[in-house]
């Protein structure tokens, strides 16, 4: 079991550390073991590997198929010569980025055929389907978990003119943010909105592939990048000034201080 940081929200909902003295495990030492008559050709790999990606997750699966995440980088690996058993036994050291999360995915898709919002039941696991409103809107239920506010990350495609996401509480109706964009989009393009701790961010996605930040769009004079709390469930919202005629697809990032 371990403690994370003690971290802070700073201005627009960025996420910065502020205290690791509760944290015993902020940095993780560990023996990788390669075994088979390749260990060092199995090692350059895993390092060739290491190298070559732009992020590093520690995967932590203690109950079965649940996955539980830690973003990391690797400190050191230290290269050691073969056991008389032919293993390589590399010491490491990965410090983390960011407190334990578990990824819920759900999904919402839109249609055309209907004038008025459908929701149908939730769970963890099944599929969010909406229709479109006369307003131009979708909405999907969120519920409160973790042990920190949970972050979200939303994805959509297809023609929309100047987008608005809203989260709100079920029971208090209180506004926790809203990310409104001043942008068109095609039907070929796509958005995204991120509040995920420490990778807060508002992108498009053009037709050719290339993505452009989206901020410098944004209505700053809200919360843009709001998060669930842990005490109360959430609807997530959103509108536009236009027909929404696209799908998009939604993230929940449940953060947990032990597993």
């Amino acid at each position: 079991m371990t403690m994370p940081s003690e971290f802070a929200d700073i201005h627009y909902g960025f996420f910065r550390e502020i205290s690791r003295n509760n944290e015993p495990q902020s940095t993780i030492t560990c023996d990788l073991v390669f075994i088979g008559e390749n260990a060092y050709a199995d090692y350059r790999s895993f390092v060739d590997w290491c190298n070559g990606s732009t992020s590093l997750h520690l995967i932590y699966m203690p109950y079965g198929t649940t996955e539980f995440r830690r973003d990391v980088y690797i400190n050191y690996l230290t290269k050691t010569e073969l056991t008389d058993t032919r293993w390589l036994t590399v010491p490491a050291s990965m410090a983390c980025l960011s407190p334990w999360y578990r990824a819920a995915p759900t999904s919402m898709s839109m249609s055309t055929e209907s004038g008025y919002v459908l929701k149908y039941p939730f769970s963890y696991t099944s599929d969010l389907i909406y229709s479109s409103s006369s307003a131009g809107s979708m909405a999907a239920d969120i519920p409160a978990g973790g042990h920190i506010p949970a972050a979200f990350e939303l994805t959509y495609k297809g023609s929309i003119i100047n987008p608005k996401i809203t989260l709100k509480g079920s029971t208090t109706n209180k506004v926790y943010g809203i990310c409104s964009l001043n942008a068109t989009l095609t039907e070929t393009q796509s958005f995204t909105v991120s509040t995920f701790y420490g990778k807060c961010r508002v992108e498009i996605t053009n037709t050719d592939g290339t993505t452009v930040d989206a901020l410098n769009s944004v209505d700053l004079s809200y919360e843009p990048f709001p998060r669930i709390p842990i005490t109360e469930d959430c609807v997530l919202l959103m509108g536009a000034d236009s027909d929404i005629e696209g799908t998009a697809t939604v993230r929940v990032y449940y953060y947990y201080r032990s597993v």
